[in-house]
Order: C-alpha cells, then structure tokens, then sequence
C-alpha cells in the first residue's frame, strides 16, 4: 500500500490537471511553479453562518520549492526544519461556503504568501471550488489574475532557506496563475466540523498573460503535466 504522503502527491498531481481538463492549450508558457507537502491546516465551522475559515501553514515538517521555469530559471528550496516564520514562511487562507455535505462541493475564494529566506514574497488571490473524493479526501481548484511576487521587502531575488534562488523580475506585475490543494479531514461530514491539524498538500503555477489568457484563467488553466518536484 502506497504511502499517505504518497497518495497526496499523487492526488495533487491529478487534482492540478483537472484544472485544464476543459480548456485549450494555454497562450503562454508557463514561467513558475510552487509545491509544498506537510502543510499544517485547520478549519474554524461556524454553524450561524454555515461556513467556515480554512487555514494551512508551514511548519518544521514542511518541505517544497519555488521555481523559476523562465530562463534563467532557478529553484528556491525549503527542507525541513526551514519553514518556521522567521522570515520564511508559507500560509493560505481560504473561505470555505454554499457547502453541499450530500454533494460533497463547496466553494472557496481564498488567498497565500509565500516568503523566502530575506522577506521577498509570491502572494496571489483566487477562487475555485472544494470537492470530496472518498476516504475523506478533500480537493480544492482555484484560478487568479493577480498572483506577483513582490520585492519591497526583500533583495528582488527569491531565495530558499535551504539553497537557490532566481530573480523575481518576470517583466510583467502581474501572473495568472492556479492553485491545488489536498488533504484527508479527519471524518467524513464534509465541513461539517471545525478540525485541526491536519497535513496538507498545495501546488500552484503561473503563466505570463496574454491575448486570451484571462477568459482562460476563469475557466481553467491548460497546465496539465507542467509542475515540477525539484
């Protein structure tokens, strides 16, 4: 039997294509790419407003990258023991609403940061759709126009507290860009429940706008096979 953490990677992976399954070919390359696995997450029901805040954090067991795939290229690395908000840091914030526990749907618009080793950012702003999958997996797939990385607080370069580093300067302010996130609640209910600690995979890439590249962004992203374990 495979491993959890192996069936999460996995999941993740599909959970990424499913993104593209209705759209054509992107119009641009995709130019950057993030995965982190052992995300700690949590999630505050409140039952007056029948939804709830979902959370997931980097922790000491946290490990992914940030990676540059336009040339020059380069890979900001973050092992264990690298994630502990001091300045690296990794956190998503998704709202979680109009939930269907028959169904197993809700929808979800949400937000992350992702901090390197000297204050610079990649942060993004996005909305999609949770789905349950059995064995109590829960998927989430959303889609932004606004994901940057910003520089004003760090050096203009994205460095990994664990090794390597890229310029952040993709010669446009703002990337589309998509988001997969995976994980097991810890009972079946769905959102019904407020739960916390529980590991979380996320995955997201990134493409330069073009012509025809925002209708594509709100109908899903043609990133099938792009994201990359480094």
């Amino acid at each position: 039997m495979l491993r959890q953490r192996e069936i999460t990677r996995a999941a993740g992976v599909a959970a990424i294509v499913a993104l593209g399954a209705c759209a054509a070919t992107a119009p641009a390359d995709i130019v950057a790419s993030f995965g982190f696995t052992e995300l700690n997450s949590s999630f505050s029901f409140d039952e007056g407003l029948g939804g709830g805040m979902f959370l997931a954090d980097g922790n000491l067991d946290t490990t992914g990258d940030v990676t540059r795939l336009m040339a020059p290229g380069g890979t900001a690395r973050y092992n264990p023991g690298d994630v502990d908000d001091s300045p690296a840091s990794v956190h998503f914030e998704i709202s979680v609403f109009n939930i269907n526990s028959i169904a197993k749907t809700a929808d979800g618009m949400g937000e992350f940061t992702i901090v390197d080793a000297d204050g610079d950012k990649l942060m993004g702003s996005f909305g999609g759709t949770w789905s349950g999958a059995g064995f109590g997996f829960t998927f989430y797939g959303g889609t932004g126009t606004d994901f940057a990385f910003d520089s004003s607080g760090g050096d203009g370069t994205f460095d990994g507290p664990s090794g390597g580093s890229f310029s952040t300067d993709f010669g446009v302010e703002n990337l589309i860009g998509a988001v997969s996130l995976l994980l097991q609640q810890p009972d079946m209910d769905f959102f019904a429940s407020s739960f916390q600690s529980v590991s979380t995979q996320a995955d997201g890439v990134m493409i330069i706008p073009a012509p025809g590249a925002l209708a594509l962004a709100l109908t899903g992203l043609g990133i099938a096979g792009t994201r990359r374990r480094r």
